[in-house]
């Protein structure tokens, strides 16, 4: 929501600079990285972290997630197979494939389907 705006991307990246200066964390969450792809000043954002969770990607996206983050052939390619859940956690040079499985409290939190809460309460 905030890339289009040159002022509110200023203020992520200076926002990203003194958090990692603090050691105090900064979460951005995107469905679409060719948005941060596509404005290089939005890059420095996500490139000045040092952790990253990457889930499934699609195959559109991925040559730009490759390139930005210098993932290996074989991490692409598992982002681009890996199930709901699944995902690779980058520390430093670092990479680890993780499986993310919500407690129930979790689940009602982030869950948007309703018909899926209301089987789960059901049960």
């Amino acid at each position: 929501m905030l890339l289009p705006y040159p002022e509110a991307v200023d203020f992520l990246n200076t926002m990203a600079r003194r958090a990692r200066k603090r050691n105090v964390s900064l979460a951005i969450i995107s469905q679409r990285f060719q948005d941060f792809y596509e404005k290089p000043e939005a890059q420095a954002v996500l490139t000045s972290s040092d952790t990253k969770l990457f889930l499934a990607q699609d195959k559109a996206e991925i040559g730009y997630l490759k390139e930005v983050f210098k993932l290996s052939e074989g991490e692409a390619d598992f982002l681009i197979t890996c199930t709901k859940g699944e995902g690779l956690l980058k520390v430093g040079a670092d990479t680890a494939i993780l499986q993310i499985t919500p407690t129930a409290k979790e689940f009602e939190f982030v869950e948007t389907n309703l018909n899926k809460l209301v089987k789960r309460r059901n049960n």
